[in-house]
């Protein structure tokens, strides 16, 4: 399949093989939305592999395309994969919908949080910042996550606090001395 031939990644994303239909639906994304293209993505979403259907969700999302996230919503709960559950918890959150984030926060507040693919869940919350909650009030990633880093196991701290850095405030934790004098010292 050449990724640079629109008709074959059009055909490989309607095909039968999940797995070049996942690569095909990844390649699109970075293609211009069209009405061939979007037209095919939103097939893949109805796909019963929920690799290829988030990953043609996430493409079409790519394009500001959200027709897919009412079908998404409904699926959502029964996704079998934590992987791709985590993945269409962000996308749909791109789409403005909140669905997600109670399931991607209970991930590190559970008492034994077992959490695959923690990365991955971390790289989502971010896409809620400036989202309103259920409550209707404005997520507070940096709040949020402040709480996740003191209450989670110690093995994820590291992972929230990267997040942190990348979405807010400073972290808690030891400051750096950030002086032209200290940063000689290192």
């Amino acid at each position: 399949m050449d990724p640079n031939d629109e008709a074959a990644l059009v055909r490989a994303v309607r095909g039968s093989d999940v797995h070049v239909a996942f690569c095909a639906a990844s390649a699109l994304s970075a293609w211009p939305a069209n009405p061939l293209i979007d037209d095919a993505l939103l097939q893949a979403t109805k796909s019963y592999d929920e690799s290829v259907a988030v990953t043609a969700a996430g493409a079409l999302a790519a394009h500001q395309n959200f027709e897919w996230s009412d079908d998404m919503l409904r699926r959502f709960s029964s996704f079998k994969d934590p992987l791709w559950r985590i993945r269409i918890s962000g996308t749909l959150a791109l789409g403005g919908h909140y669905d997600g984030w109670p399931y991607l926060v209970s991930m590190f507040t559970q008492k034994q949080p077992t959490i695959e693919y923690p990365m991955e869940a971390l790289w989502e919350v971010g896409k809620f910042a400036g989202m309103k909650d259920e409550h209707g009030q404005p997520v507070k990633l940096d709040e949020v996550l402040g709480r996740l880093y003191a209450t989670a196991p110690v093995e994820y701290r590291e992972m929230i606090r990267s997040t942190m850095i990348q979405v807010g405030p400073p972290p808690p934790g030891p400051k750096r001395d950030t002086s032209k004098a200290a940063l000689n010292d290192e």
